[in-house]
């Protein structure tokens, strides 16, 4: 299979939201950056067809799309900027010794999350703005960059309990992601569909937060470690 034969099986029956944008694994980068992609780092603007790796540079365009003599040279022409990952509008490291984080500390060690585990899972809570009342669980790549966040109100007042950031495309990420290539102390690793399951476990476990998709199973049969999957009751 070429490098676009590739890409087009991977947006196949996609249409890229309001954006017109998809994210996909990228084909080249094994060969440009010797490194194979798992970070989505392809995106493909489905309104025009073109292309462009924001890692290894790999440009193109989807069949279908005008026969206008392009090919894997041509530029990332006539496409939007892409739109990023909404940030949140507060962010306070936990555990933190400041009084204004003791709730936010209280919660997550009822929740069995110790202070190690928010250390290490750099959890943060947001005292003020859009996002305020919630704890920050940061969706991380191997180098601590910021792949995307989903915030867990702590009391009653903030509302969805739940938030995902606007922007991040949950299909295919999964929560503590780094845990995948990872070896922890325990050989196996853990499937769970909420982030919380997973720092309850931690550092041997990953969540899809919600139930897996076709991505996440794609992406659990090349994992190098065993796989335990153990999703909430229907």
């Amino acid at each position: 299979m070429s490098w676009r034969d590739d890409v087009a099986a991977q947006v196949e029956g996609l249409r890229g939201g309001g954006s017109g944008h998809v994210r996909v694994n990228c084909p080249a980068c094994p060969d440009r950056v010797g490194k194979l992609d798992f970070k989505h780092s392809l995106s493909v603007n489905m309104r025009n067809g073109w292309w462009k790796c924001h890692r290894c540079d790999y440009r193109g365009r989807l069949a279908g799309y005008g026969e206008d003599g392009f090919d894997d040279d041509d530029g990332w022409e006539d496409v939007e900027d892409e739109p990023g990952v909404e940030e949140p509008s507060d962010y306070h490291a936990l555990p933190g010794r400041a009084l204004s984080l003791e709730r936010a500390r209280e919660y997550l060690a009822g929740r069995g999350v110790s202070e190690q585990v928010m250390a290490e899972a750099k959890l943060g809570y947001a005292l003020k703005g859009k996002h305020a009342g919630r704890i920050i669980l940061p969706l991380l790549d191997h180098d601590d960059a910021w792949l995307g966040w989903v915030g867990r109100g702590i009391h009653q007042r903030v509302f969805p309990p739940s938030y995902t950031a606007q922007g991040m495309d949950r299909r295919r990420l999964f929560y503590n992601q780094r845990a995948l290539t990872e070896r922890g102390p325990g050989a196996a690793l853990i499937v769970t569909e909420g982030p919380f399951d997973a720092l309850r476990l931690w550092p041997n476990a990953v969540a899809c937060m919600g139930k897996p998709t076709e991505d996440h199973i794609e992406r659990l049969t090349i994992c190098p470690r065993p796989v335990v999957v153990a999703l909430d009751e229907p």
